[in-house]
């Protein structure tokens, strides 16, 4: 993409973005692994109840991306020492790497629900759902000139801007180092063909 991580102070904050990945140790016997996913939930629930822990999620297909956090510390550092107690981490069975991210200041968390999402009737509320995650991407042609770059930049943000109105995109920001990933959206649309005609609308995405 020809994005620009140039998110606006007076909307935005900084987070830090956690992605966690598959770890070279995945030997465990079944009775071992199960164990680490129930250590690996309860240092969720710890960050969460600490305050730490904004947002977090695993993948839906078997990739060597697993899942990621969104968390809110004073540091990286900081981040890293809470995600390093996560029993899996300690175990190789999880690898992570941090980047910062902007996103909106009133970002709500997903382990915060509202009174009326509780069971009724004998139905347990559904609190989790599945999304769409697309992550940005550093694009090969990045040698437009100024004027052409800006107006890209003004295109993009536009369908962003749309796209979040319409209610398809539920997450969005920068990325806010030189890592080659620049961005990521969260989209909440029915089917895969449905976010690729989404982005097929943005000048910047290739």
């Amino acid at each position: 993409t020809a994005q620009t991580n140039a998110p606006d102070p007076s909307i935005m904050q900084q987070y830090w973005f956690v992605m966690l990945k598959r770890g070279e140790n995945r030997s465990q016997d079944s009775v071992t692994a199960a164990k680490l996913q129930e250590g690996h939930m309860a240092n969720i629930n710890k960050m969460a109840e600490m305050g730490k822990l904004k947002l977090a999620g695993p993948f839906g297909d078997n990739g060597d991306w697993r899942g990621i956090f969104i968390m809110v510390t004073d540091s990286q550092q900081e981040a890293e020492q809470l995600v390093n107690q996560d029993p899996a981490v300690q175990a190789g069975r999880l690898a992570y790497e941090i980047h910062p991210w902007y996103g909106g200041g009133d970002l709500k968390t997903n382990f915060d629900f509202p009174e009326d999402n509780v069971e009724k009737d004998g139905v347990k509320p559904k609190m989790m759902k599945s999304y769409f995650f697309v992550m940005l991407l550093e694009g090969p042609n990045r040698d437009q000139d100024s004027v052409t770059a800006a107006k890209m930049q003004e295109e993009h943000l536009g369908n962003i801007m749309r796209m979040v109105k319409e209610g398809h995109v539920k997450l969005v920001g920068p990325f806010l180092d030189d890592s080659v990933w620049k961005g990521f959206f969260i989209f909440d649309v029915a089917t895969e063909d449905e976010v690729k005609k989404l982005l097929a609308n943005d000048p910047a995405i290739t």
